[in-house]
């Protein structure tokens, strides 16, 4: 049968507007589609954060615990945020409610000069759920003496630290210790000064936690050692880092602070703001060390105060605990560990077997020993009960410390230890995603 050309021509017309409508059909189709999935996947978004609905439909909304639990451990060692607050002549910092034997008392920390801290009532404020209540307590205070270190040509110590204590005189409240207040009692305008309250909460399950307090940073440490500093210490089993900052260093900490939790990461970072009102080392290393065991005090199994630029390495094992526990198998009392520090000079070569993608601490193998204030280490450390003194060989465990040897006398020698941690330092999460770029980006930051 012929078909003319006119007829095949118009055959194809309606072919090609059936399509267009098929295909126009399919678009709308598929545009629906992913607003539906859009809407269905912000739905579970939100009850993925905050739960679903409970209780027989009612209108409420639940907190998930996954959710909570991370959000606690950013905070797990700095809830409430200390601060610098003056009192008279003083300054005081923290204050943390503490058990001795069957008593139960308020210890604070503060610094100022050689004056005495008398004439102040104290009460303690308690978290009753709805309201807070007040309890008289028993106002008492001592001095710390300062070791001297950065000022060991000074006869007197300028800045003195003070422990404050507050004694309930009644416990007759069932509520959470919430508040130190102090009063000066011959001022006549009875202002009251609020601290607030550290109260650890033992969790069995972090009793094997390692800790590591970082000092503040006044020299403007780069964000890759900071980097490298945590990615180092989880390797030889580090879980939680303190870190003491005076706003050096924000933006990367906060970063820090969004991965805890998440698997391959710290399971806490925790900051605390730290801007020392006297020009003291001493007593500004002494305080801070107070302040971190008093944090850490039977929550942990190690703690340590360190720089950004100091490195614990273990030579025979391969984790802090294994390193220490050698040393005083089966004893669970709390013990200070001694351990020899070296300078690593980061303006001597790299290493000629090492990359320039490696870390700093992998590339820079030329030690020397040199005098620096000894590195706080306690295994099982507990407020109130002087731990026992350990001195650690050299073959076992050293400090390692990364600065400039420029100005000093080096007489070095080449110990490539480092070297056993770097298959663990460049395939660490959190050394990836900085080499990545992605750490510093806007959207993790924020």
């Amino acid at each position: 049968m012929f078909v003319s050309f006119r007829t095949i021509f118009k055959m194809r017309k309606y072919h090609q507007l059936l399509l267009f409508i098929i295909t126009l059909f399919s678009l709308s189709t598929l545009l629906m589609y992913r607003r539906e999935y859009l809407k269905l996947r912000y739905v579970l978004e939100v009850l993925n954060y905050f739960g679903s609905p409970q209780g027989g439909g009612e209108d409420c909304l639940v907190l998930n615990d996954t959710y909570m639990e991370k959000e606690r451990n950013k905070h797990l060692f700095s809830q409430p945020h200390p601060s610098w607050i003056k009192v008279s002549q003083h300054f005081v910092y923290s204050a943390f409610w503490e058990t001795e034997g069957d008593r139960l008392h308020v210890r604070a920390l503060a610094v100022g000069p050689s004056s005495a801290f008398t004439n102040f009532e104290c009460h303690i404020w308690y978290d009753e759920g709805d309201y807070l209540s007040s309890v008289m307590g028993k106002f008492g205070y001592s001095l710390r003496n300062v070791p001297k270190f950065y000022n060991e040509t000074k006869e007197h110590q300028v800045v003195n630290i003070y422990e404050l204590f507050c004694e309930p005189v009644e416990t007759v409240s069932k509520g959470f210790p919430y508040g130190l207040v102090l009063i000066h009692k011959r001022d006549t305008t009875r202002i009251k000064t609020f601290v607030p309250i550290f109260k650890a909460e033992i969790n069995p399950n972090r009793k094997e936690n390692v800790a590591v307090c970082v000092r503040a940073d006044v020299s403007g440490a780069s964000k890759s050692s900071i980097v490298e500093f945590i990615s180092y210490h989880q390797a030889v089993g580090v879980t939680d880092f303190i870190v003491y900052e005076n706003g050096l260093q924000y933006r990367i900490l906060s970063a820090l602070e969004s991965l805890t939790g998440l698997k391959g990461f710290s399971e806490s970072v925790s900051t605390l703001h730290w801007n020392f009102p006297y020009s003291d080392l001493d007593a500004e290393t002494a305080l801070l060390e107070m302040d971190c065991v008093a944090r850490t005090s039977g929550r942990v199994q190690t703690v340590s105060v360190l720089e950004w630029d100091e490195y614990i390495v273990p030579k025979l094992h391969h984790s802090i605990t294994d390193m220490l526990q050698e040393a005083t198998p089966s004893k669970r009392i709390p013990v200070q560990f001694e351990l020899d520090s070296f300078i690593c000079c980061t303006d001597l070569k790299d290493d000629r077997r090492a990359e320039k993608s490696w870390p700093v601490a992998m590339r820079k193998t030329q030690l020397m020993s040199i005098k620096v204030r000894k590195q706080l280490i306690i295994e099982y450390p507990v407020v109130g009960i002087e731990p026992s003194k350990h001195k650690l060989p050299s073959t076992t465990g050293a400090v390692l410390i990364y600065r400039p040897c420029s100005g000093l006398k080096t007489v070095t020698k080449y110990d490539p230890i480092m070297a056993r941690y770097l298959g663990s330092m460049i395939t660490s999460k959190l050394f990836k995603l900085w080499k990545s770029g992605s750490l510093t980006q806007q959207r993790v930051l924020n």
